[in-house]
């Protein structure tokens, strides 16, 4: 009887211990003790921590274009300053030869029509001031008249006081004039300034003759 008793308490146990597991939610991989401390731990500070911040965005100026040379600027052109490089002058050809003066504007609407403008930085002078030029340069070669001569010529023997010279500036704008190969009546001719263009209405059917290599 005792021995039937202590059957029937134990399943009754058992049935107990079924029943409250029956009700336990168990989650797969669920950490206790130590382990859950730290996960709980790391899981705060992630939450403490700003988000990563987008891509940052590359950001490309527009592009002026440098304002290039023709164009717009040509109807801006004074007789001051260059328009397209302000260290240059642009001088008018008031008392240059008629024909180079003429000679002259035509060129500045074909170096127009291309793009380009042409700036003279220098044209006609007079005696006196090519004087004070040529002078300076005897100074600056301690009166080697020889070698003043290869960088600046005396009144006499200058086109700039005659009227037919122009010095050309930008450097670009020369070499563009240069290109032309006297078609338009200018043409370079010292390997050592490849600004100074001389006008001469044979050039346009002859060509430029070759460079001297100083005046």
């Amino acid at each position: 009887m005792q021995k039937t008793v202590g059957l029937v308490a134990a399943g009754a146990l058992v049935g107990v211990m079924i029943s409250a597991l029956g009700t336990m939610t168990v989650h797969p991989g669920a950490a206790s003790g130590p382990e859950r401390t730290r996960i709980e731990t790391d899981s705060a500070a992630a939450r403490a921590m700003p988000p990563d911040p987008p891509p940052a965005m590359t950001y490309v100026p527009p592009s002026d274009g440098g304002k290039a040379p023709g164009g717009e600027n040509e109807g801006k052109t004074t007789n001051g300053t260059c328009p397209v490089d302000p260290g240059y002058h642009d001088k008018d050809t008031k008392g240059m030869k008629p024909a180079a003066a003429l000679a002259w504007a035509k060129a500045k609407e074909e170096a127009a029509s291309q793009g380009v403008t042409l700036c003279a930085h220098d044209a006609k002078r007079t005696a006196a001031q090519q004087k004070a030029e040529f002078d300076a340069a005897l100074k600056r070669y301690n009166g080697d008249r020889r070698l003043a001569e290869r960088y600046v010529l005396p009144p006499a023997k200058s086109l700039h006081v005659v009227g037919l010279a122009v010095d050309v500036q930008p450097r670009a704008s020369a070499a563009w004039l240069e290109r032309t190969a006297g078609a338009l009546g200018w043409c370079r001719r010292y390997a050592n300034e490849p600004w100074h263009f001389e006008y001469n209405k044979d050039y346009a059917d002859s060509g430029c003759p070759a460079l001297k290599p100083h005046p």
